[in-house]
């Protein structure tokens, strides 16, 4: 024991080993208590929403912009152009 030094040995404080504390001398942390709050006062969801607007439904979207022919024709074509690779019948290489 450390002249000067509370005798610990009896307590319930760990002894905390780290660099500086060469002498191993027990350390005592202090908790400072937070501010009562209870679980509902603490919001956790929607933290980064700054609006909300409802959107229209797919059908809606659909009846305002209609596809033309030949996007239709497009995206047909880009879709087989996937399953053929896909499927190995094309040797070109997929990324996503």
């Amino acid at each position: 024991m450390v002249a000067g030094w509370p005798d610990w040995s009896a307590s319930r404080h760990p002894l905390v080993i780290c660099p500086g504390n060469q002498a191993r001398l027990p350390i005592r942390f202090t908790l400072i208590p937070a501010k009562k709050q209870h679980m509902t006062d603490i919001q956790v969801e929607d933290l980064n929403i700054e609006s909300q607007q409802p959107l229209i439904t797919p059908r809606e979207l659909k009846s305002k912009l209609p596809l033309s022919d030949s996007t239709r024709a497009t995206v047909a074509a880009r879709r087989q152009a996937v399953r053929d690779i896909l499927g190995r019948n094309d040797n070109r290489l997929f990324t996503v």
